[in-house]
């Protein structure tokens, strides 16, 4: 249960709706109540908690249950119980809420999770790769493309050229 906030962080992020993101978090916490026996002590549990959710979300939209949305700015922060706790909150205060989340909207969902595990909750490329399942070439490229998209849109306003230090 340590990981439940981040891991709501994260769903809500890629699926933009508050029920959906907790259906996801608690299909993922059943998931992973009912394989614990195959968790390897040792090994980065929120990792494979998050591993369990974007398999969770890719299930889901294979299905057609779920569709990823973009999020709006009072949406994101009206969803989050403790804004200021959010890393993602906290490089948004230092420029303006709406060209960070309308930058990160505008992101495939694929290259955002990649940046978002890696920015926001922390991940190795190496963790990331086994989260997503794909090669780490694939994920240095995302993240790459992500940051550079990013720095791209936000360089465009004055004053956030320090963007690409906190990416």
């Amino acid at each position: 249960m340590v990981h439940l906030e981040a891991l709501m962080h994260f769903a809500r992020r890629l699926t933009g709706r508050e029920l959906e993101a907790e259906d996801l978090v608690q299909e993922c916490l059943e998931k992973a109540f009912r394989s614990f026996h195959q968790f390897r002590s040792g090994t980065n549990c929120k990792a494979w908690l998050f591993t369990i959710l974007h398999n969770c979300l890719r299930q889901k939209i294979r299905w057609n249950s779920i569709r990823p949305k973009e999020i709006g700015k009072e949406e994101l922060l009206h969803q989050q119980s403790e804004p200021e706790s959010d890393p993602l909150y906290l490089l948004s205060s230092q420029i303006p809420s709406e060209t960070v989340l309308r930058a990160l909207d505008r992101l495939g969902e694929e290259t955002r999770a990649a940046l978002l595990l890696s920015a926001v909750e922390g991940f190795s490329y190496e963790e990331i790769s086994g989260i997503l399942k794909i090669p780490m070439g694939t994920v240095r490229s995302r993240i790459h493309r992500a940051r550079k998209q990013l720095f791209g849109e936000l360089s465009q306003d004055q004053g956030v050229a320090c963007v690409s230090r906190s990416l």
